[in-house]
């Protein structure tokens, strides 16, 4: 600092000194000793240099300020948020290039302009507050709204404002940054939906291994019902008014065995006899089905086309489908006058459009056929259309709700999905995708035991039988009807007991009833210790679960037969009589 005022000083001293030497005369120049003005020229000389080097300094730290603020206009123009001053009443003063491009307005038309005006009516208010709480303080104040372009877009934008000192006595306004959150908005609406899915699918598997449970515990139980009831037929005489009450009970249960497999059904554990399939044909050979379930003031549409992909599916599961959706419009409908659509077709599912539905199983993304069902009836409200799969949840009266839950299981159960539409007043669609197959696929047939005619001498009836089951009832009645038709019975009440009961008896025993599953040791370990005690013994597997499913935990066992609780007494002698005519005969020498 000393170094430049003694630069000026000495600037201006030259300067008066020169301004001196111009006023002078030729005549007083003439008279000037000769050193005083050389030294006075040296001294101008000098000056004219330094003059020269400060202006060259001055140049260059001029380019110097201009490319500062060219990149300071960059930075501020190209920045990727948005910066606007506004006044305390929200006019914009100043904006940058990327605000302007933001809003969608010229820069040069932002000044003078309300930024109320830009943001969307909904959140107005939020904004007002915004502002009104910039201006009560010095901090930092940040909110989240909506701005609506020019041009009709909107971007979801994050404002953050800060009020201004300050300047000359002017009201100080506020600096704001706006950032557009609208992608992370979006990422952060589909991670929750994402999550609300996963947390409806978590729910629905649980649902599932409780509706599995349930449906094998009381199967166990109706099996004991079942048969007794079926035993006690045979007992009383034909002419008894007890054989009515029979019958009644013998009805009842199987009612109750179709409830279990529906929620068998739900839990994707329902057998399926799987054949390519047209659904479009099968929708059509129900048309008359279809009708007769409707009431008069419905109206059945049908759309139909031929030609669909085929789809690999069990027939009759499919056959529900339609009926229990068919059943779900009927009832939206109720009494009033309306249409119920069945439509069928395919489409070319990519992920987008499958994150839509309704399973939490990622199904790939292929050619689907559909069915679709569409009702002009009452609709539903959002919350409703996130309960209506559950096991027993009903808008209706209390005891109802299996059918759509049902739906869900079979099509999980087909690596299928659901895609649901539905608003109050307007109606509802449900759409069942099930994944394509080639025209020329072959059917699936699930393994079956071939049926073996009862012996006439029925020479099995002196023989031994194990039945292994760990439910009482069970046993007790597989028991009894053994025992009557002149079987020698054994019981064994878990696994480990069943092992110890067939070595104590391994010469004796002709046959074995085998649970699926039993404590301590489950159907497929005491299978394979019996192979190794016994290789030609017949077992005959017992589950309340479907043959097919069931028979998935034997691969290449060797079963006699396979018997689905619950069953009647004649069933069971059936089974075990073919299963000990499968067996080779005793001193055969095979």
């Amino acid at each position: 600092m000393d170094a430049k005022k003694g630069s000026a000083a000495h600037a201006d001293n030259l300067r008066q000194r020169a301004e001196r030497l111009v006023r002078l005369t030729r005549h007083d120049i003439a008279t000037m000793p000769v050193e005083d003005v050389q030294k006075l020229v040296h001294e101008l000389q000098v000056y004219q240099i330094e003059l020269d080097m400060q202006n060259e300094q001055l140049r260059q730290t001029q380019r110097k300020l201009e490319e500062s603020r060219d990149q300071y206009s960059d930075l501020y123009d190209f920045a990727p948020v948005g910066y606007l001053t506004l006044d305390p009443q929200g006019v914009v003063q100043e904006a940058n290039l990327t605000a302007a491009a933001m809003i969608g307005i010229e820069r040069g038309l932002l000044p003078g302009r309300s930024l109320a005006r830009t943001v969307a009516t909904c959140d107005r208010d939020r904004f007002r507050s915004h502002m009104k709480a910039v201006f009560a303080g010095n901090a930092r104040q940040a909110c989240e709204l909506e701005l609506v372009r020019k041009d009709g877009m909107s971007l979801c934008a994050r404002l953050d404002s800060i009020r201004a000192s300050s300047r000359n006595g002017q009201t100080p306004g506020c600096h704001m940054t706006i950032s557009d959150v609208t992608e992370r908005r979006h990422a952060e609406l589909e991670r929750h939906r994402l999550e609300a899915k996963i947390q409806e699918a978590q729910k629905l598997e649980s649902l599932g291994v409780l509706a599995g449970g349930i449906a094998h515990d009381f199967n166990n139980l109706l099996t004991g019902i079942l048969g007794f009831a079926s035993l006690a037929q045979t007992q009383v005489p034909t002419d008894s008014p007890a054989q009515d009450g029979l019958q009644h009970i013998v009805r009842a249960v199987e009612r109750a065995a179709e409830l279990v497999r529906q929620m068998l059904a739900y839990a994707g554990k329902g057998g399926c006899a799987i054949a390519p399939i047209d659904l479009s044909q099968l929708a059509s050979e129900m048309l008359d089905l279809l009708q007769a379930s409707l009431s008069k003031k419905a109206e059945l549409r049908l759309d139909l086309p031929t030609g669909l992909p085929l789809i690999e599916a069990d027939a009759a599961q499919v056959r529900q489908v339609f009926m229990n959706l068919l059943t779900n419009a009927a009832e939206a409908l109720g009494d009033h006058v309306g249409a119920i659509t069945v439509r069928t077709g395919v489409i070319e599912a990519d992920q987008t459009y499958l994150a839509k539905t309704y399973l939490q199983d990622n199904p790939p993304e292929g050619i689907y056929v559909f069915v679709e069902v569409a009702d002009t009836g009452c609709g539903m409200a959002e919350e409703t259309a996130l309960k209506i799969f559950e096991p027993f949840f009903t808008t209706k009266f209390t005891g109802r709700g299996l059918g759509l839950a049902s739906v869900l299981g079979i099509v999980r159960a087909h690596h299928g999905a659901i895609l649901l539409q539905s608003q109050p007043e307007h109606g509802t669609t449900f759409r069942v995708l099930f994944p394509a197959v080639q025209q020329t696929s072959l059917p699936i047939v699930p393994k079956k035991f071939p049926s073996i005619p009862v012996s006439a001498e029925h020479r099995q009836e002196t023989a031994t039988v194990l039945v292994a089951d760990d439910e009482e009832p069970v046993r007790s009645v597989a028991k009894a009807v053994l025992r009557r038709s002149g079987f020698t019975v054994l019981t064994a009440s878990d696994g480990w007991e069943a092992l110890e009961v067939f070595r104590a008896h391994r010469d004796a025993i002709d046959a074995v009833l085998l649970d699926l599953t039993m404590p301590r040791l489950g159907g497929a370990e005491v299978l394979r210790d019996i192979r190794r005690e016994r290789a030609d013994v017949p077992v005959i597997l017992s589950s309340g679960y479907d043959e097919q499913d069931a028979l998935a935990h034997f691969p290449g066992a060797g079963l006699a037969g396979f018997i689905q609780k619950p069953y009647r007494a004649d069933d069971l002698l059936v089974k075990v009589r073919q299963a000990l005519d499968m067996a080779t005969p005793a001193g055969s020498g095979t």
